[in-house]
């Protein structure tokens, strides 16, 4: 791989590439959680590229993501960005960038601009970086990012990327950070002689695939199993199946509890061994496999979004509590809470109403444990504060069942 041979550019290739900003005294904000980020989760799962590792090492990975979620940044997981989609996963940026195995100069086409963070890795390697986002809301946020971080050789446009970029072809590169359910041959045809390819490809089930042109022909190899939002537009329609999206659209868009809250949760809650603990919503299962992990408490997650629900499944996988963690691609508004002794949410206030008539069957006894957001008419048990890294504070509450009702309590929430 050109991951062993590139070693003499590293430096050349760097210098000309924007590094993260320094305060007045030379300290870079989260170097030393991005150096441990790329010793931690990418080093030591395989990725060797010297060019590779040190752009995720001085991307600040931080600025492509909302302030609040900046603790997590860092984090061996996806976080969200707004319409419905994700920051990826560090350790996946890292491998899906070494797989394209990029040489001084090369053309990259990337389909799913995103935050602009996978661009930004891209762009302190190569300085030809194209990339497509669908969503106009997300380009411009990216756009701005990567003008703001000084990437301003990365060229963004917002279109849909199945007809790829024409007349910028043919590229050395194409990476795909959206799942079709197959590669569209339009990407294909604007692939260069000798030209890599990564997608994530399928739809329920879905496979890192690379694909290289080899005289024409394509030859494509499966990798490994990935879990990626679905690429929207053409994709989709070229490809109908039917039953594949659920009865209806999640709630809410997903946000991650910050680890620091749900542990705060558990322990306001008294969960222990004895207990299961019902998430409702319960999206990339961080809740259940911190019960399960500290405690060996059960726990029953509900996540009508499919792709979440596939993450949490692989993050309890990973954690090694699949044996006590059970995730089901369902509607909340369905669930039987009679066998829960412990419920979770963080849902919104309006929702939190909705599930009244699901809390009324709890068993005497059970508590529900919330955060930041009440339930309606209904005063906690108890309630505690916590700091956030940031100044700012999250509430957690807590119900013992049967749940008591009093007028206006969090009427304002």
């Amino acid at each position: 791989m050109a991951s062993y041979r590139l070693l003499f550019i590293l430096a050349a290739a760097l210098a000309a590439r924007p590094a993260a900003a320094a305060g007045p005294d030379g300290f870079v904000p989260y170097a030393q959680e991005r150096s441990r980020m790329v010793e931690e989760q990418i080093e030591a799962r395989g990725v060797k590229d010297a060019r590779v590792l040190a752009a995720i090492r001085e991307v600040p990975r931080h600025e492509f993501v909302a302030e609040e979620y900046w603790e997590d940044a860092h984090g061996d997981h996806p976080l969200p960005i707004g319409g419905r989609q994700t920051i990826s996963q560090p350790y996946i940026v890292a491998y899906m960038t070494e797989l394209l195995e990029l040489r001084p100069g090369d053309r990259v086409l990337e389909i799913g601009t995103g935050s602009g963070y996978q661009a930004a890795v891209l762009a302190k390697i190569t300085p030809k970086v194209f990339s497509m986002e669908i969503l106009c809301s997300l380009e411009r946020t990216a756009r701005a990012t990567l003008d703001r971080l000084g990437f301003g050789n990365v060229r963004t446009r917002c279109a849909d990327g199945y007809k790829g970029w024409p007349e910028e072809a043919p590229f050395d590169a194409i990476i795909l950070t959206a799942a079709p359910p197959r590669v569209p041959r339009p990407l294909l045809d604007q692939l260069a002689e000798g030209g890599r390819l990564i997608a994530p490809v399928g739809e329920r089930s879905q496979d890192l695939v690379r694909i290289r042109k080899v005289k024409g022909k394509i030859e494509e190899e499966k990798l490994l199993p990935v879990i990626f939002v679905p690429m929207t537009g053409e994709a989709r329609k070229k490809t109908p199946a039917a039953g594949l999206a659920p009865e209806r659209k999640p709630d809410v868009d997903f946000v991650p509890t910050p680890h620091k809250v749900v542990r705060e949760m558990l322990r306001l809650a008294r969960v222990t061994a004895a207990d299961t603990v019902y998430d409702l919503g319960c999206g990339d299962g961080r809740i259940l496999i911190t019960a399960a992990a500290t405690v060996g408490a059960r726990g029953r997650g509900f996540e009508i979004d499919h792709f979440m629900a596939e993450e949490a499944r692989l993050n309890a996988e990973k954690a090694k509590v699949s044996h006590l963690v059970t995730i089901e691609e369902r509607d909340i508004f369905t669930v039987d809470l009679s066998s829960a002794s412990v419920v979770a949410l963080y849902l919104l206030p309006e929702i939190n109403v909705k599930l009244l008539p699901q809390l009324a069957r709890l068993r005497p006894g059970a508590r529900v444990v919330s955060h930041d957001f009440g339930i309606e008419g209904y005063p906690p048990d108890a309630e505690l504060t916590v700091p956030q890294y940031d100044g700012k504070v999250s509430k957690v509450y807590l119900w013992t069942a049967p749940l008591r009702k009093t007028t206006d309590y969090f009427a304002k929430d």
